[in-house]
């Protein structure tokens, strides 16, 4: 054996010839090197076209895809904050008192908590500061288990979906501008397994305050609606009957049109059209320490029975003679109540048939007297018009016996008009022959009398006849 040596295996061509002898005409094939070079090369050059096509076509796809995402405004927003970051927004500004927050509970019950942290003292309005808000959301909380549990979100700055009841402005007492978020107990704020109950405890109220009279041979009582005068057409009864005069609440008739009236610190709770609330009234006085006496209104109305002496009915709740459907809708009627919460049940009085100087309105016995005055049934006994009348009224003991409407002009004698059973009569001379009256049937003697007796109570007008 030799060294391998690669260079002579380089010279070395070994050649093997077909055992049979070819024609020497016949061209010669080619090896098959040669004629397999060409097919082998052509094959890769197709394989290498198809990759190319494929990712053009791919790439295609893919930006007609991203063009129809870009067309859908959020996505796009998205993608680009992606890419480029947030896009800077203005600041919102906070306007005077929005950073500002007083908290007024009515009533001063329970424990309340902002953002979560217990407050001990809620700030008075004109003796001690605000709280003062950062920027965002916060969220107030009114506990008074078990019947109160309340919470309600507010923004710096006011944001939709807030949901305290907020008053916001320079108001008498306020250390300069200041929110006030008011809560109050109503309805709304009432666990609703204590909805039921407490209305109860207030018809029940009101209830006690029902009472009765005598309608003599020969008196007027209130009748049937007459909707072209807006007025009860007045009937006389031929013979004794039973005047049975009841109070209903409105505070859940979702038919009943209140008036609007402020209802105190924030006049939060308006009772404009919606008779569902119980409100603190402006002129009461205010609400009580925890445990007390929660003074505030409620709506309700008068409803006349008129039946026979052995029960039988002749009315049933006929419109009353006054006619303030106008003003209120039917003729609902503030009327302030006494709330308490002894643990276990409610407690409720509501004042009926009481005279209360301090209130700018009668009391719901006299709702009728009232009426007739906003009405224009009772004009005004001085040129001068309401401004220059003094009008007191004063209602009946019992109830039912009627209100005493007296109104008095400097140099004048007292004016009385007596409401009894839902009928408006001149009760007095001055009246009869005044300015006021002229329309209004004439009291008789023992009509008189009643008008007599309760003038008593304002003793200037005493022993006018």
């Amino acid at each position: 054996m030799g060294i391998h040596n690669p260079e002579q295996d380089d010279d070395l061509q070994i050649e093997v010839s077909s055992l049979q002898p070819q024609p020497s005409s016949v061209t010669p094939q080619p090896s098959v090197e040669s004629a397999t070079a060409q097919p082998l090369f052509a094959l890769r050059r197709s394989r290498l076209t198809q990759r190319r096509r494929g990712i053009i076509v791919t790439a295609l796809l893919v930006l007609t895809l991203v063009a129809l995402v870009l067309t859908i405004a959020p996505t796009r927003a998205a993608l680009l904050g992606v890419v480029l970051g947030p896009t800077p927004t203005a600041t919102a500004p906070v306007r005077a008192g929005e950073d500002n927050l007083y908290i007024a509970l009515n009533p001063t019950w329970g424990t309340v908590t902002l953002d979560g942290r217990p407050l001990t003292h809620l700030p008075v309005e004109g003796i001690d500061q605000p709280f003062h808000l950062a920027r965002g959301v916060h969220v107030i909380r009114w506990r008074f288990p078990p019947i109160i549990d309340f919470s309600c979100r507010l923004t710096v700055p006011t944001a939709l979906g807030d949901t305290c009841p907020l008053q916001v402005g320079i108001l008498p007492g306020k250390k300069g501008i200041a929110s006030v978020a008011t809560l109050q107990l109503s309805l709304k704020t009432v666990a609703p397994a204590y909805h039921g109950s407490l209305l109860a405890a207030i018809q029940g109220a009101l209830d006690t305050k029902q009472s009765s009279d005598l309608v003599r041979l020969g008196e007027l009582y209130v009748g049937q609606y007459n909707p072209t005068s807006q007025r009860s057409v007045p009937l006389v009864a031929t013979q004794p009957l039973r005047a049975v005069l009841s109070f209903v609440s409105d505070v859940e008739n979702p038919n009943a049109q209140c008036p609007a009236i402020g209802s105190g610190p924030g006049e939060y709770c308006m009772m404009n059209g919606d008779c569902r609330e119980i409100c603190i009234a402006p002129w009461q006085t205010p609400p009580t320490s925890q445990g007390g006496a929660w003074q505030a209104y409620i709506i309700a109305h008068a409803s006349w029975h008129i039946t026979t002496l052995d029960g039988h009915f002749i009315e049933q709740d006929p419109p009353d003679v006054g006619g303030i459907s106008n003003l209120l809708g039917n003729n609902e009627f503030p009327v302030p109540i006494a709330i308490n919460w002894d643990g276990s049940n409610w407690h409720v009085d509501a004042m009926v048939g009481v005279r209360d100087q301090s209130s700018p309105l009668p009391d719901l016995v006299c709702a009728s007297a009232w009426a007739d005055v906003q009405n224009s049934f009772v004009v005004p006994p001085d040129p001068g018009g309401w401004q220059a009348v003094k009008v007191a009224y004063i209602p009946g003991v019992p109830a039912a016996s009627g209100c005493l409407l007296i109104m008095t002009v400097a140099g004048k004698p007292p004016m009385f008009v007596l409401h009894r059973f839902g009928v408006a009569l001149a009760a007095n001379a001055a009246a009869a022959h005044g300015l006021c009256c002229p329309a209004l049937p004439i009291a008789d003697a023992y009509e008189q009398a009643i008008a007599q007796q309760l003038a008593r109570q304002l003793p200037e007008t005493a022993g006018s006849g």
